[in-house]
């Protein structure tokens, strides 16, 4: 009887082991998939072109880069929804990468490159960012549920890039 249950519980763990790698796997894919529908330009939806990349090439966003995840950079005083969401995107992105991406609230720390989220009107880094003409939401602002999917050249004063999710309302933002 024992014997049974020895092989009952090796196999149930064995399925177990199965069925966390085929989850892995299926997360890992539907990252892939997510992120091919950003954008370099405004981001309606699908068919616009790919910048966040898993391995290094020109004109890609590293959303993992020497060893470290690019910090999400977040303003205190967004919607709720959207600092929920920000914190679930940096656990998808330590479920690829294996990094921690650090979650920056109302600053930009001091790395070289950065993930900015935030929603128009109501997020400062973002506005500032419409302020120094660093992106121009012309397309977005004021519609329903759209948002700006960009990288940025020296956003900020020591920030090289950043990819930038500036959402035209609150699930604009949570979409992006």
């Amino acid at each position: 009887m024992r014997k049974i249950t020895d092989c009952y519980t090796n196999l149930t763990s064995a399925e177990n082991k199965i069925t966390k790698k085929k989850d892995s796997i299926l997360l890992k894919i539907l990252l892939v998939f997510l992120f091919s529908l950003s954008g370099s330009i405004t981001t309606y939806g699908i068919g616009y072109d790919t910048i966040v990349a898993f391995t290094e090439s020109k004109g890609f966003f590293p959303l993992e880069s020497k060893g470290k995840a690019a910090p999400l950079c977040l303003n205190s005083d967004d919607f709720p929804g959207v600092l929920k969401i920000a914190d679930m995107f940096r656990s998808d992105i330590q479920h690829v990468t294996g990094k921690t991406a650090e979650l920056l609230s109302d600053n930009t720390g001091k790395e070289k490159e950065i993930i900015i989220v935030g929603t128009i009107g109501k997020s400062s880094l973002i506005n500032k960012l419409i302020q120094n003409k660093k992106i121009d939401v012309s397309d977005v602002q004021g519609k329903w549920e759209t948002c700006l999917t960009q990288v940025v050249d020296k956003p900020f004063p020591g920030v090289e890039r950043a990819l930038v999710i500036a959402g035209s309302d609150k699930r604009g933002t949570i979409y992006g």
